[in-house]
């Protein structure tokens, strides 16, 4: 046999070409303008090349995100002065500054990294004169926004001394004027940082702009203080990122020394066979998504003709953990397949198979979903970790495995390869 050609399927059973999975880096082409981070198998961020596929995790995954950016010019938070008091000694880095302090003390106690993060050691101490939120602005020159725009603000943090005692810790996206004046504000989650690594601590806040009159909005880190309770705690905080549309993103960051608005291009992972992909098939495809999209849809793999006129999809809609299989020629929707549900952090295992008559998919080997059309042809390219050929409809997550098969296989084969362990 030719090697790498039949053997025993990647996801199950016999035959098939895996194009993605260990020891298949190179069969899927892998654009990026651009190099970006990766976590590697013990949590910690790694540099990657442009035009590098990025494996993240234990499992070796590939990520695929689209296009992003981070508004914050200074998330390495260079510039900071270390020293015990603000004003004392101590300064907050470039670009960054005080809202309010409502008495308590905030040192600086250390500018550095861990694991690949920059991060900046924050000490809160003494009694509060207020109850109320101490608020640290992470771009003090605010960012440009419009009413219906998403952003997603997000930062790790870590526990270092002392403990939060009843406060709070969160983030917070302030909506302003064109002038800068306050118009209303939105909190993330409440943090609960502990002791362990900086990387395994991400907290993401999603925020949709309300007001017509909002121009700007403002990143904020606050803490939750009550007047007169002591508070004494050193936090460490880590790689904040604010960025638009509905999702968290993999760390972008400026240069060294040069802070900035960071942009990170797209992935673009795909295959070109020769010859094209023929008038049927079956592709086999393993997965995670860990977290959904409150915005856009996440791309799990498009088969197409370079458009998105002609092409066969798998995705999962925004705002949902539904999947879906879609089949469109000419611009037109054919099929629409329902194929269940998915869970966010949860791999899961789908299958694509089409014909000259119909289309077929099935999730986690549950029923079958089909469709009766005539699909369009001239399909030659697949896009791994996309269902747009704009790349503006990415996954923002790890494909670990996609095998091809040249022929549409029947359903029950369909449901026992996806339902493989």
């Amino acid at each position: 046999m030719t090697p790498g050609m039949v053997m025993p399927g990647l996801l199950g059973g016999p035959g098939g070409l895996r194009l993605l999975g260990p020891g298949y880096a190179g069969r899927l082409a892998t654009l990026r303008a651009g190099g970006a981070l990766a976590a590697d198998a013990s949590g910690a961020f790694r540099s990657v090349a442009a035009n590098q596929p990025r494996f993240q995790g234990p499992a070796g995954r590939l990520l695929v995100e689209a296009a992003g950016g981070n508004a914050i010019r200074n998330p390495r938070m260079e510039g900071a002065a270390v020293g015990s008091q603000l004003g004392a000694g101590a300064s907050l880095p470039s670009f960054w500054a005080t809202v309010i302090s409502l008495g308590l003390r905030i040192g600086v106690m250390d500018v550095g990294s861990e694991d690949g993060l920059p991060c900046m050691d924050l000490r809160l101490y003494g009694t509060p004169t207020a109850t109320g939120a101490v608020r640290l602005s992470m771009e003090a020159a605010n960012v440009a926004a419009a009413q219906g725009q998403g952003w997603t603000l997000s930062c790790f943090l870590r526990l270092l001394a002392g403990n939060l005692g009843t406060s709070v810790a969160r983030t917070q996206i302030v909506e302003r004027s064109g002038g800068g004046g306050f118009l209303t504000s939105t909190t993330g989650p409440a943090m609960a940082p502990g002791p362990g690594a900086l990387a395994g601590q991400r907290s993401v806040h999603q925020h949709s702009v309300a007001l017509a009159a909002t121009t700007q909005v403002t990143p904020e880190f606050t803490l939750s203080v009550e007047a007169g309770v002591a508070l004494d705690v050193t936090l460490r905080l880590g790689a904040p990122q604010l960025e638009a549309g509905g999702r968290a993103t993999t760390p972008v960051l400026p240069p060294a020394g040069q802070p900035g608005v960071a942009a990170r291009a797209a992935d673009q992972p795909s295959w070109t066979p020769q010859g094209g992909l023929g008038g049927a098939g079956t592709v086999l495809l393993r997965a995670l998504l860990p977290a959904t999209n409150a915005l856009a849809d996440q791309g799990l793999l498009q088969l197409d003709d370079g458009t998105d006129g002609n092409r066969l999809a798998l995705l999962n809609p925004a705002g949902g953990t539904a999947l879906r299989a879609l089949a469109q020629a000419g611009g037109a929707t054919l099929a629409s397949l329902a194929l269940g549900e998915m869970t966010p952090g949860v791999p899961f295992r789908l299958g694509l198979a089409w014909s000259a008559t119909g289309l077929a998919a099935c999730l986690n080997g549950g029923v079958v979903a089909g469709a009766t059309a005539a699909l369009p042809g001239g399909l030659g390219r697949l896009l791994a970790g996309h269902a747009a050929a704009a790349l503006d409809r990415a996954a923002n997550g790890e494909i670990e495995a996609i095998e091809h098969r040249p022929v549409r296989l029947p359903d029950a084969a369909l449901q026992a390869l996806t339902a493989a362990a």
